[in-house]
């Protein structure tokens, strides 16, 4: 009944969920995760009758990354919609969607990108019991700190959509480099 096409609208009702994530943390900041969690599983099989909460897990730049190249993959589908729609409502409609997935995609990529933010944590668990008489008691520890350098295929992903949907150089040369260097390292690893 909008004029866009379904898949569009399930897309984006998809991805609306990770920024509105985005924008519960301070929007300038351009951080998004990208999983939910409960403490346990649904006590009701009904999902509108379990009421148990949910927990919006750790936002990273690798999640922010994913979350990007996914913003910007959609705002080209409405970017294409808008170019081949006869509908002047339907194509401002995509546009206005599309601009606001983009302005989101570039917001999470520069905080993707950023080297002087590194998210980590430590769990420590009293409680735990292995499940089997052989299993490893140093999983009760668990510590963990996002690499120094961004990843390679979730930058490669982020610049390549993002670059699409814009056309802005900056993420042709982040294109450049990510494929350069994940190139090298493949060949580094079959030599």
């Amino acid at each position: 009944g909008n004029g866009i096409p379904d898949i569009l609208d399930e897309a984006s009702w998809g991805c609306e969920v990770w920024r509105q994530a985005q924008l519960a943390n301070d929007p300038s900041d351009g951080r998004v995760a990208t999983w939910i969690e409960a403490t346990s599983h649904p006590h009701v099989r009904d999902p509108a009758k379990d009421h148990q909460p949910y927990y919006l897990g750790l936002a990273t730049r690798q999640s922010s990354l994913h979350y990007a190249a996914s913003a910007a993959l959609l705002a080209r589908g409405y970017f294409r919609h808008a170019q081949l729609t006869d509908d002047e409502a339907a194509a401002n409609a995509s546009l206005s969607h599309g601009d606001t997935f983009v302005a989101s995609a570039r917001e999470a990529f520069a905080f993707g990108m950023r080297t002087d933010i590194r998210v980590g944590f430590d769990l420590f668990s009293e409680d735990f019991t292995p499940l089997d008489a052989g299993a490893d008691e140093s999983l009760a520890n668990v510590s963990w700190v996002e690499p120094a350098v961004p990843g390679g295929r979730y930058v490669l992903y982020a610049a390549a959509q993002l670059w699409l949907a814009t056309g802005d150089v900056q993420f042709f040369n982040a294109l450049n480099t990510s494929a350069i260097n994940l190139a090298f390292r493949q060949d580094l690893a079959n030599a």
